[in-house]
């Protein structure tokens, strides 16, 4: 037999009992809409955040699990539009001091300052205008991340390295505590890029209600204005449906210059279908405070996920 054949069927032997030890789960989600907005009059068929990953863990024993993930975007509005860049890809390993995962992750600063912005599809009211980076502090690629529990308290710590370019290089800082059954308090720093941001985040919830109020600064390096944001969410559940209320406000100037305060509200309305299919609708309405035009945008989609 030729050897090629033989060294490849006993490599193959050899790593069949290591691969059984994996637990592998694969998913996705398919999400499009209609979207419509007042800015140019537009109506267009579009998806949102469509995504297809891996998910892989192992027991080592003596306590320790190793881990892996990828995640990829996916896209329906046209061939090869957005396909294929990693969301998420991270290998690492937990047990009783905690986990430490490396590559492109969700940061500490969205894990602990999430209703920043908590849609699917709208501008989660300003955050991306007082984040200055469109990318913003979401997810984060060439980091190493801690995270921990001790009680009611949750930390998560991060270190971007990446000498390539410094566009992300830094480290970010969250955690949250739970006060009690009702009440949680979170908080979380950013610092790169030559600006460091900030969030403080309260939640209160009563059943199958909440409200959450949330403040978003940024102060960069040197001269320039320190915008911020403020908001607060209403939102709560009926059986298979739930809705939120987001009213914000920003100060992009870190002054009083009319025309850059801007404000916004957000609607969004999730039914849940079952079997992984949600019915949804996302919507809001932007006041520029003179500084332009006013807009209102709204979508309505389906999103499944598996």
């Amino acid at each position: 037999m030729n050897k090629t054949l033989i060294a490849a069927a006993v490599s193959a032997a050899l790593m069949a009992p290591v691969a059984a030890q994996a637990d592998v789960t694969v998913y996705g989600r398919v999400h499009n809409g209609i979207a419509i907005s007042s800015a140019g009059s537009t109506t267009d068929l579009n998806g949102a955040g469509g995504r297809f990953g891996f998910k892989a863990s192992s027991d080592l024993g003596n306590g320790l699990t190793a881990s892996a993930q990828y995640e990829f975007s996916t896209s329906t509005d046209k061939p090869g539009t957005g396909v294929g860049s990693t969301r998420v890809a991270t290998v690492g390993v937990s047990g009783g001091f905690g986990s430490l995962n490396l590559g492109n992750q969700w940061g500490a600063y969205y894990n602990n300052a999430a209703y920043l912005d908590p849609t699917y599809t709208s501008p989660g009211i300003l955050y991306y205008d007082v984040a200055l980076d469109s990318s913003g502090p979401l997810r984060t690629a060439n980091t190493i991340s801690y995270s921990n529990s001790f009680g009611p308290v949750s930390i998560q710590l991060d270190s971007r390295l990446d000498d390539s370019d410094g566009i992300r290089d830094g480290f970010a800082a969250g955690a949250t505590v739970a006060v009690n059954d009702m009440i949680s308090i979170s908080g979380a720093v950013d610092d790169g890029n030559d600006m460091r941001l900030t969030a403080l985040q309260a939640v209160v919830s009563f059943g199958d209600y909440y409200v959450a109020l949330a403040r978003h600064s940024v102060n960069p390096d040197g001269a320039g204005a320190d915008p911020s944001l403020n908001q607060v969410w209403v939102g709560g559940s009926m059986g298979n449906t739930s809705a939120s209320l987001g009213l914000g406000r920003a100060d992009l100037d870190g002054g009083d210059v009319p025309g850059n305060d801007p404000s916004g509200v957000t609607l969004v309305v999730y039914h849940d279908m079952g079997g992984g299919l949600t019915l949804m609708y996302e919507g809001g309405t932007r006041d520029e405070d003179g500084g332009g035009d006013d807009s209102t945008n709204h979508w309505l989609g389906m999103m499944y996920n598996f």
